[in-house]
């Protein structure tokens, strides 16, 4: 049975969760790494994409500009720690700068190569997700 990207509420705040404790962590990837790790279990399961996956196993797609990477290659980016950390915190940091720079409180983001995850986006969708689903529980109880 395939899976929506974020199913439950559970889901949801996993997700939060470990991506919060790479926002807040020091840049140390002895202390980083669990997060990637467990965030890429989840990411496989609920897109059927496996970063831990052989990139030889998967080929890449020819266009007619240029050759575009695998999803299995883009997905691997979250084995990098310390990147996705810096990606996550810079992000964040672009987010509250236009928001407190602005009265205006629509933030557009043009986010290119966003791989089979949308790594960089994954606390807004989740954190959106997690709001309707329990906004949803409040007038539709289970």
């Amino acid at each position: 049975m395939e899976r929506e990207l974020i199913s439950d509420e559970s889901d949801c705040s996993k997700v939060l969760l470990y991506l919060d404790k790479l926002l807040e962590l020091p840049e140390d990837i002895a202390l980083v790494n669990p997060y990637t790790d467990e965030l890429a279990l989840i990411f496989a399961e609920l897109t059927d994409v496996d970063a831990r996956e052989q990139m030889l196993t998967k080929n890449n797609c020819h266009t007619s500009k240029c050759v575009a990477i695998s999803p299995v290659q883009a997905a691997k980016c979250l084995q990098e720690p310390l990147r996705t950390q810096a990606f996550l915190k810079g992000i964040k940091q672009a987010i509250l700068d236009r928001i407190n720079k602005s009265s205006k409180q629509d933030v557009s983001i043009l986010y290119a190569g966003t791989g089979p995850y949308s790594l960089l986006v994954s606390p807004l969708v989740a954190l959106s997700h997690l709001k309707n689903w329990l906004l949803a529980r409040m007038y539709w109880p289970l």
